[in-house]
């Protein structure tokens, strides 16, 4: 099964590099993470609550670009489509510190490594940026963006150690911000 899932990924990225990508080209990973989430409310009903860690791009309540021109549904615009407001799409960011990143590494059990990367400064029009200029300090920032949404807002926002293109109050219901984020224990080396 691992093999063929991985087969399934690669077509997909490889879709996304096209020439004249489609538009919308699926992930089978948010599919599956969608599909796993309306199976678990079958199973335990409707009134349970279901609490997922994915990172922001896979989240958020409308399409991802993570390989421009092409916009990927993501899991959290599955969930936004069929549950309505009972989504609700949390983002966690950072104005500092570091992010995982992947290595090519032949020796490694996957044949790749994940490493620490420091995180550079916050992006032009990114939520890191407008927190920083309206809450600067150390402290931790939760946002609720829900009232502001359909007004001008940030365009972008960090993903691992680079930053995506989206309409972050279309994107997010609540946004937490941190003063600084790193990796777990289990990120062992930094990236020269």
């Amino acid at each position: 099964m691992g093999a063929l899932r991985l087969d399934e990924q690669v077509r997909e990225l490889l879709e996304h590099r096209e020439s004249d990508p489609p538009e919308l080209v699926p992930s089978s990973r948010d599919v599956y993470q969608a599909e796993t989430v309306h199976l678990l409310r079958e199973i335990y009903g409707a009134d349970e609550r279901i609490v997922l860690m994915l990172h922001n791009a896979h989240a958020q309540r409308v399409p991802m670009q993570l390989i421009p021109p092409a916009l990927t549904p993501s899991a959290g615009s599955y969930f936004a489509a069929s549950l309505g407001a009972e989504y609700v799409a949390v983002g966690v960011t950072a104005r500092t510190g570091t992010a995982t990143d992947v290595r090519l590494d032949e020796r490694a059990r996957q044949g790749f490594e994940v490493v620490s990367r420091p995180l550079g400064p916050p992006a032009p029009d990114s939520v890191e940026e407008a927190v920083e200029e309206s809450a600067p300090g150390d402290e931790p920032v939760l946002l609720d963006l829900r009232p502001a949404r359909g007004g001008a807002g940030p365009s972008a926002i960090r993903h691992a150690y680079t930053d995506v293109p989206v309409d972050v109050l279309a994107a997010f219901d609540l946004l937490a911000c941190l003063p600084t984020m790193s990796p777990s224990s289990s990120v062992l080396r930094t990236a020269p």
